[in-house]
């Protein structure tokens, strides 16, 4: 399985973005700020960037980062249960 850092860049406030929302909930994804997202799927980064610039209005910026095994990272002040989530998949 693979490890994302999403970040969605929503710049159409009349968009549904529900859809979108939706789609990262039913993929276990842990909200870790307000339009980011760590996710954990078996998907290739280009099908899920597809995936997911689907569900967002046309002139939206999306950003995802494979985080591996050997991928340093640190973080502060994540929402909810984003960075225990995240220190058990890839301490």
């Amino acid at each position: 399985m693979h490890i994302y850092l999403i970040a969605c860049d929503m710049r159409d406030m009349s968009y549904d973005y529900e859809p979108l929302f939706r789609t990262l909930r039913e993929m276990a994804g842990q909200e870790a700020q307000p339009t980011a997202w760590l996710v954990e799927c078996a998907a290739p980064l280009a099908a899920l960037s597809e995936h997911l610039l689907g569900l967002m209005a046309p002139a939206d910026g999306l950003l995802i980062v494979e985080i591996t095994p050997g991928t340093r990272w640190a973080a502060t002040r994540l929402q909810d249960q984003a960075g225990p989530w995240l220190l058990a998949r890839r301490p």
